[in-house]
């Protein structure tokens, strides 16, 4: 009798240490591979992402361009981490911490973003050459990115980037996917990259006559903003986008607060320059009172009344320059 219970309970023992090791086992290989187990992290309803707003300060003291994000002016600007992985684990929480700010003021749109890495010495700052993404970016560099939507119309936009060796990417986007990326296009834009014990931070400054955008006073654009850690093989997005979603643009989380007080800012093109000077020799003997107007076109016209001087611009917009021609005798 007492033999037959010193068995049971020697089984029952040896039972419950066996399922202690399956549940322990089991413990193990939910975290090691849970990702395996689903596709969208923790992240309840993906579509929703979209929604999330950035807010853009504007200010009267620009910050100095020198990467290091120290200005009095970022102190007043909204910090945003909210970031989440695209690549490895979709949607899932990064494993490193990033912040960006957004300012602005009549001429220029800033962003900052702060890079924190528990190995700096492990920073890749690869060099290529500018718009270089399989060299310089994707998983071969430590870098940034945000993307624009000026028009809000979640189908065109604007894309720059800068690794952490300062090379810059920049494209327009007309189109769904990657197929839809310009590489082509460039414009002209500043930043600064500078490697820390923390990890590295970047200042970016773009002109705001880079961009389309409509006529109304408040602006609301779309945007997202990007971390690529080379370290981790990871890229980071706000405000998230899901893996086998259609399209790019559409996906871009919102940016407010900007207001329309820009002005018309002019990026002039060399062929401007070459027009101005054979006009000047031409109608030397002219006064001239200018006006401007904003329309579509290229190219130029020489009439009885008018001298019309279409220029198209690297920025996607036309200038015409008119003179009125009033003799001098």
């Amino acid at each position: 009798m007492f033999k037959q219970l010193d068995h049971l309970v020697s089984e029952g023992i040896h039972m419950k240490s066996r399922m202690n090791q399956f549940i322990l086992i089991s413990c193990f290989v939910s975290v090691a591979f849970g990702h395996d187990s689903y596709n969208k992290g923790d992240i309840e309803d993906y579509t929703k992402l979209k929604y999330k707003a950035a807010i853009a300060t504007r200010t009267e003291d620009p910050p100095e361009i020198d990467g290091r994000i120290d200005d009095a002016a970022w102190e007043k600007a909204i910090l945003v981490d909210e970031f989440l992985q695209f690549e490895p684990y979709n949607l899932e929480a990064p494993t490193v911490r990033t912040e960006f700010r957004v300012l602005y003021d009549d001429e220029y749109l800033y962003i900052a973003f702060d890079n924190f890495d528990p190995n700096p010495e492990k920073i890749m700052a690869r060099m290529a050459r500018r718009d270089d993404w399989e060299e310089g970016f994707e998983f071969n560099s430590d870098w940034v990115g945000f993307g624009i939507d000026s028009r809000n119309d979640d189908k065109t936009g604007y894309w720059f980037a800068v690794n952490a060796a300062e090379v810059q990417v920049d494209v327009a986007i007309s189109g769904d996917g990657y197929d839809g990326f310009d590489g082509t296009w460039n414009a002209v834009w500043d930043s600064k990259v500078v490697l820390h014990q923390q990890g590295w931070s970047a200042e970016i400054r773009v002109p705001f006559n880079v961009f389309q955008y409509s006529k109304e006073r408040i602006q609301e654009w779309g945007a997202t903003f990007q971390r690529g850690y080379y370290n981790n093989q990871e890229e980071i997005n706000w405000p998230g986008r899901a893996n086998g979603v259609r399209g790019i643009v559409p996906h871009f989380g919102i940016l407010k607060g900007i207001e329309n007080n820009f002005g018309l800012k002019l990026s002039v093109h060399p062929l401007f320059t070459c027009l101005i000077q054979h006009f000047s020799r031409v109608f030397a003997g002219f006064r001239l009172a200018k006006k401007i107007l904003v329309v579509g076109g290229a190219g130029y016209e020489v009439n009885k009344h008018n001298i019309i001087i279409t220029i198209k611009n690297f920025h996607h917009f036309h200038i015409i320059f008119m003179h009125h021609l009033i003799t001098s005798h």
